[in-house]
């Protein structure tokens, strides 16, 4: 063996993290319509809390609710945005590219 070259053992590998399954939707969350109508029944619901007898702690979770519903409403909208002005973009580039 040459003492000038050095052996290099394998360092440690890193291990892979299994990736986590992603956040399954229920069956009225996969449409954006269906979302807010959920919005529209939890704020009716929560407007008639005295004559349901709604407990003040359902009351408190049903907000906190509404909140993650509403930044999901605009998540969507603005993913559907970004989504149309990508399109329109190609089917530019792609009209400006046929026209020479």
């Amino acid at each position: 063996m040459d003492p000038k070259k050095k052996t290099k053992e394998d360092p440690k590998k890193k291990k892979k993290k299994k990736k986590e399954p992603p956040f399954p939707l229920p069956t009225w969350a996969e449409e954006l319509e269906a979302v807010e109508q959920q919005i529209k029944l939890i704020n009716s619901l929560i407007k008639n809390a005295l004559e349901l007898q709604l407990s003040q702690d359902f009351l408190a979770d049903s907000k906190t609710e509404l909140l993650r519903f509403k930044m999901e409403v605009s998540y969507r909208k603005q993913q559907e945005e970004d989504a149309r002005l990508e399109a329109e973009a190609k089917a530019l580039a792609k009209k400006k590219k046929a026209k020479k």
